[in-house]
């Protein structure tokens, strides 16, 4: 059984009865079941589920649904699971986090801190990790970002290999 209390995307909601701006899900694709008080929803979308735990209200009518999250680390999952769901919903082109930018920063963090530990400076470790440049470039943009990389790498290693916390 799937739940938001297990499942990051999983999403928490209210659905409160409207006309306007409502989402009619007897059109849809949707299975409904009640468990715990809580009405589990599994939607079928343009071939992605989505699962939603309505916590107060039904489905069973055209409604509003007001999404519940929080500020923990499920917040990214269910930030994504929203966006994919309200593209779906809207009829607009569901563009997918392919991008990767973020495990490329992750992996650059990873090396600037390598090279940290290894003894190398933060000129050397810059240069290293993106080649030779301007020390510290200009705005010192060069040496605030290997400062900054090496505390991401920092929180990683310390973090071991499921670390909770933002990426900045």
């Amino acid at each position: 059984m799937w739940s938001a209390d297990v499942d990051p995307c999983v999403l928490s909601v209210t659905a409160e009865p409207s006309v306007a701006r409502s989402v009619d899900f007897s059109r849809l694709p949707a299975a409904a079941i009640h468990c715990d008080g809580v009405e589990r929803v599994r939607l079928m979308l343009r071939d992605m589920v989505f699962r939603l735990d309505v916590r107060h209200g039904s489905i069973r009518q055209p409604c509003r649904l007001t999404y519940l999250i929080e500020q923990d680390a499920r917040l990214p999952c269910q930030l994504e699971t929203i966006r994919r769901l309200n593209a779906c919903l809207s009829g607009s082109p569901v563009r997918f986090a392919t991008d990767t930018a973020w495990l490329r920063r992750l992996a650059t963090a990873l090396q600037v801190w390598d090279a940290r530990t290894a003894g190398l400076s933060l000129r050397q470790a810059a240069d290293q990790v993106w080649g030779p440049g301007e020390w510290p470039g200009p705005g010192e943009h060069r040496k605030s970002a290997v400062r900054r990389y090496a505390r991401i790498g920092e929180a990683l290693v310390q973090g071991g290999p499921n670390p909770v916390f933002a990426i900045a």
